[in-house]
């Protein structure tokens, strides 16, 4: 297999563990009223900011992510992460990937905050995440460009994100965007 990223990494299927999501299990809708701004890339997929009528699929593709990242979904933080990116007053936010035909097939939900290494605001995406049935059609890509759009329309100092090193279809598309870093993320937990 080739390298990917040019870090020399190759993919092991036998280390991969993730979690299958299963799409079929889950509720399809078409497109309902759009809410917030619109761009199209792919015909047939508009790109826009979530609206009260995307709970349902948000919910079914954030339980998707959850569980591809090994996480048990949880009622309580859906339903706590829903209200924080409905309430205009929180700094975490959201968009969707509409499919005409399809309805909404990917969800990105981001923060936007305050840092010491920049003058302006920094855009960290959180959670990416296309329905399986619908990957490889250029969706996260989508996705993303609308978040690097944001960025330079509202002078975010950057846009950053991680992944799991084993990753290595969504590592594929991110070095389209940018080398990784080769900074290593630390995370300390409270006691239970």
């Amino acid at each position: 297999m080739g390298q990917i990223g040019g870090t020399g990494l190759e993919p092991n299927p036998a280390n991969d563990t993730r979690v299958a999501f299963n799409p079929a299990s889950k509720l399809r809708f078409g497109p309902e009223s759009l809410w917030g701004a619109k761009r199209r890339w792919v015909v047939g997929i508009t790109v826009r900011s979530v609206g009260p009528q995307d709970e349902t699929r948000w919910r079914e593709l954030f339980e998707g992510y959850c569980l591809f990242y090994e996480r048990d979904p949880s009622d309580v933080l859906t339903t706590y992460t829903w209200t924080r990116i409905m309430d205009s007053a929180v700094p975490v936010h959201a968009i969707v990937a509409e499919h005409a035909a399809d309805g909404v097939i990917g969800i990105a939900n981001y923060l936007i905050h305050e840092h010491t290494l920049g003058l302006t605001p920094a855009c960290y995406l959180a959670d990416l995440f296309v329905d399986p049935a619908r990957r490889g059609a250029g969706v996260g890509k989508q996705l993303i460009e609308w978040l690097a759009d944001e960025m330079k329309r509202n002078g975010w100092s950057r846009l950053y994100w991680h992944t799991r090193l084993n990753n290595y279809r969504a590592r594929g598309l991110y070095d389209k965007f940018t080398s990784h870093s080769d900074f290593v993320r630390y995370t300390v937990y409270p006691e239970a």
